[in-house]
């Protein structure tokens, strides 16, 4: 049986009518069908392929009692650091899980289908528009990092990059996306990473062998979504690609557990 949904995402350029096919199967297959990715509120990552990588789509609670309830995990981290009670480099890695955790299961659903707009800052998920750099230290902000998400989000996205690296020995492709997806996984550990495009900001994720791209998008849905990397035109019509660690970043995770501020860089990119 199929259920049709009228979803919009509007912007100030279109209003999107997504048709979301739901397969409802009484009994073991059914032949001859296709599964559709399901398209629900700016998501554009097929429900099963979420799934399996365990990415969460729906929010859950009340945004304000999610931001309490990561402030408090972190407070736990960062006193299981003081106290030792594992090994330092097993903490890291406890705490890069919780972190991307924390981003992408926690908050980053709530802000699914709101409205992306170059000059958007909301601070408020569904609520007003939101740019891509503003969507990012917004979030980043919300998960406990001390920043301006003002100052960060109106960077360039080598200076964002940077930024988040705390230094200025980022990986930067240059021979577009084809040399981007041959490349990274190869240099690069599973995890949360920051990307910063040509003119264009967002989270990248790498887990399970897979590249999702998470951001406020300039082309249709025209809203933040989630989608594969390989299948999104904001993230493969680009030449230059900027890239920051997040969650194995050892540098930002002690900023973040102590509640140091990050500095932002502004100069000239290279």
């Amino acid at each position: 049986m199929f259920i049709y949904r009228r979803i919009y995402c509007r912007s100030y350029l279109t209003t999107i009518t997504v048709l979301l096919f739901v397969i409802k199967v009484y009994s073991g297959t059914v032949a001859g069908y296709v599964t559709i990715p399901a398209v629900l509120d700016g998501e554009r990552l097929a429900v099963s392929d979420a799934s399996k990588l365990s990415i969460n789509l729906i929010p859950k609670g009340a945004y304000k009692k999610v931001r309490e309830n990561v402030g408090l995990t972190r407070q736990q981290l960062r006193n299981k650091f003081i106290n030792r009670v594992h090994p330092v480099d097993s903490l890291y890695v406890i705490a890069g899980k919780v972190l991307e955790e924390s981003v992408v299961n926690k908050l980053i659903p709530f802000w699914y289908g709101t409205q992306w707009d170059f000059n958007g800052y909301s601070h408020i998920p569904k609520s007003g528009v939101i740019a891509c750099g503003y969507f990012v230290s917004t979030v980043l902000l919300h998960a406990g990092f001390s920043l301006n998400r003002y100052t960060l989000a109106q960077q360039a996205p080598y200076f964002e990059a940077v930024s988040l690296q705390l230094t200025d020995s980022i990986r930067i492709y240059k021979k577009g996306f084809t040399d981007f997806y041959q490349n990274f996984k190869k240099e690069n550990d599973e995890g949360l990473y920051f990307a910063g495009l040509d003119n264009h900001v967002g989270f990248l994720l790498y887990r399970n062998d897979h590249l999702i791209f998470i951001h406020s998008s300039y082309t249709p849905p025209f809203c933040v979504t989630i989608e594969p990397a390989d299948h999104s035109a904001a993230f493969t019509a680009v030449r230059t690609y900027y890239i920051a660690e997040i969650s194995n970043n050892r540098k930002l995770i002690d900023r973040w557990l102590n509640g140091e501020k990050i500095p932002v860089r502004t100069a000239s990119p290279p």
